[in-house]
């Protein structure tokens, strides 16, 4: 019985074919006779705890199983480098293509110039049992800024201000990132009578709309210091979410918010970012609190928003939190990363998504319809999308190994990842 598989290690996207036949299959202990366990490898076999319970021909899994000596597996750690754990038991050789962009790519180092996740096709996998490649393709990102230009912004941060630092670092993200699609939008607005705040429809601006190559556009814009009344998160959102180049099904669409104060309006940012999250054709929302943690912005309120929006971080809090501008340079750039590196789109249709197994570094990544942190399939457009902590750790950890199998989980994922984030923390 044939299968197609699609292996993504690393750098490298192919699509292949595996057999998947078992000899006394399983896929839960409760299947398997008295003292016998079911391996990954969907195999029952008589259990072990040292080789001197297997017989001479057998060797002890580190499953704790038996498997033939000569071959055997109970999971890929049985196996030899650049082999897998097959459907079955037996280890094989497999072959992945190349030249998928993965971190690192680009000539700014991590994350840097056109490097994105999956950009371009994969290359050809090798001959061989894997059988025939497919190519795969990345999915390009669209980006709103939302600026907090308050004018508590014009407070120190470091050798310079919190403005002067957003200024520099919006600059650098927008420069750094040639095929992500930007635009900006500014709040709030200056008020003649500055103890009274801006918290009107039109206390934020659209200054940019999301183009291609408007890094020079928005840099052009910035203006040398804050100088609006108050902190309207949710209408600013709002008024975000209003740009149609946030409703592009051909690309990961996402707002950037980057605030130093809390919400003081009366609005509700997180159900307006919920709102987001939940169009036909989602957007995710990255959020940045800069300054004090504990005095200036509201940690529950944007730990909130980043769990809703699809964006928490594998760290607490879950939002990223700047305190000087190299803060908040990494932030912005980690936050490209992920919006780059985490929706690619399959040549082939999965045909049954219980078949479709995703990990990082061989570690199972759970199917998350909520989309909170874990990994969702996009029939319309043909795309996975890693959400939350499990983007975080592919697009943010170096050296992180993606893989994803359809058919059988045959060794490629072993175990399972546990990032700590469940819809019940949105509130």
């Amino acid at each position: 019985m044939s299968r197609f598989v699609v292996f993504i290690a690393g750098s490298s996207i192919g699509f292949g074919l595996a057999s998947c036949a078992a000899k006394n299959s399983c896929t839960a202990n409760s299947e398997c006779r008295a003292k016998e366990a079911c391996l990954p490898s969907g195999l029952c076999v008589a259990t072990c705890a040292t080789q001197a319970d297997c017989l001479p021909t057998e060797k002890c899994s580190t499953t704790g199983g038996c498997v033939s000596l000569n071959g055997g597996c109970g999971t890929r750690s049985d196996c030899q480098a650049g082999s897998v754990c097959q459907q079955g038991g037996s280890c094989s050789v497999v072959s992945t293509g190349g030249g998928w962009g993965g971190p690192g790519g680009g000539s700014t180092g991590v994350g840097g110039g056109s490097g994105s996740a999956g950009g371009g096709a994969a290359g050809t996998g090798g001959s061989g049992q894997c059988g025939e490649v497919f190519t795969s393709t990345g999915t390009e990102a669209t980006l709103m800024i939302v600026l907090d230009k308050s004018k508590s912004m014009n407070s120190s941060a470091g050798s310079g201000t919190k403005w002067g630092a957003a200024v520099a670092a919006v600059k650098q993200m927008t420069s750094h990132y040639p095929n992500t699609h930007f635009g900006l939008e500014m709040f709030s607005m200056p008020s003649g009578d500055s103890s009274k705040y801006i918290c009107t429809p039109d206390a934020g601006v659209i200054f940019v709309p999301i183009g291609a190559g408007s890094a020079q556009a928005i840099s052009d814009v910035l203006p040398a210091m804050g100088d609006g009344n108050g902190t309207p998160i949710a209408m600013a959102l709002t008024i975000a979410g209003a740009d149609p180049g946030l409703s592009n099904p051909s690309r990961s669409n996402g707002v950037v918010l980057i605030t130093d104060g809390q919400e003081n309006c009366e609005g509700d940012p997180v159900s307006v970012v919920k709102e987001l999250f939940a169009r036909p054709v989602n957007v995710r929302t990255w959020i940045v609190g800069f300054g004090s943690s504990s005095d200036d912005v509201d940690p529950d309120m944007l730990g909130k928003m980043a769990v809703a929006g699809g964006t928490a971080r594998l760290t607490t809090p879950r939002y990223y939190q700047a305190e000087v501008e190299e803060d908040l340079s990494a932030a912005l750039q980690a936050i490209s990363n992920a919006a780059q590196r985490c929706s690619f789109k399959l040549s082939q249709a999965p045909g049954d998504l219980s078949k479709l197994f995703i990990g990082i570094n061989g570690q199972l990544v759970p199917q998350d319809t909520t989309r909170v942190s874990g990994w969702d399939y996009d029939e319309a457009t043909n795309r996975v999308t890693l959400y939350g902590p499990t983007c975080d750790a592919l697009a943010n950890t170096p050296g992180a190994q993606l893989s994803v199998v359809y058919g059988c989980s045959d060794g490629l994922v072993d175990g399972g990842l546990d990032f700590g984030v469940d819809a019940g923390e949105i509130g």
